[in-house]
């Protein structure tokens, strides 16, 4: 733990932007932390970390945040004051749920929560209008909420290896959607307007139970070429 507060006492001397406290064995995040106000970049990746503190609210400069490879259950309300946050990284944790306040970072542009324990996403992701890449897969989600319709400026959207058994049509109002993978989960059949993307380029459909086959064609949009064929793994 020396090592680590040295690290944060450099870092406030430094006046730096940047904190790595990656792979340091940290089981809680020392209080002395908290006065690093104006970091941009903090990485507490690779450690052994079961929550995170309110306090981590105070860092409302943060534009990065990394805390994969933990053993999170849960989030802190207090996540949604990190306003200017553009990356968060959460994959590879134990969480079964998002905090409603995540919908607070309306910078955000990338959010990481594969390889957790989710089993719903909370309507307030809808709030998100700057997420362009959001990567949901190995989770346990069953259903989309509606919301998801409204992230305007979503490119890449990964769901695969969860147990989605239907998609909310509003999906198809994601007309900036150039990868949607859907691979491995339990749905039999798509809305009618998931056919409806323009921009989209990549769409991976195998490992379900659908009712259609559908490939990319032409113009780039995908096209229902047969609906009698059942797929399977």
């Amino acid at each position: 733990m020396n090592c680590v507060i040295e690290k944060i006492q450099r870092a406030k001397k430094d006046k730096s932007l940047v904190l790595d406290l990656s792979g340091m064995g940290l089981v809680s995040l020392p209080p002395q932390l908290w006065q690093l106000t104006a970091l941009e970049f903090l990485d507490v990746s690779n450690n052994r970390l079961t929550s995170l503190p309110e306090a981590i609210g105070r860092l409302t400069d943060l534009k990065a945040l990394s805390v994969w490879d933990n053993q999170l259950t849960a989030l802190p309300e207090s996540i949604g004051r990190l306003t200017a946050l553009k990356v968060l990284y959460l994959h590879n944790n134990q969480l079964t749920s998002l905090p409603g306040a995540i919908g607070r970072l309306t910078a955000l542009q990338w959010l990481d929560v594969y390889s957790n324990r989710l089993t719903e996403l909370p309507a307030e992701i809808g709030q998100l209008a700057a997420l362009e890449q959001l990567y949901v897969w190995g989770n346990r989600l069953t259903e989309l909420p509606e919301s998801i319709g409204l992230l305007k400026s979503l490119r890449v959207l990964d769901l695969s290896d969860n147990h989605l058994e239907r998609l909310p049509p509003e999906i198809a109002k994601l007309t900036a959607l150039e990868t949607l993978l859907l691979n491995n989960n339990r749905l039999e059949r798509l809305p009618p307007e998931i056919f409806q993307f323009t921009e989209l380029k990549a769409l991976v459909l195998d490992g379900n139970l659908l009712t259609g086959f559908h490939l990319l064609v032409g113009d780039g949009r995908p096209k229902l070429i047969q609906n009698t064929l059942k797929l399977r793994n």
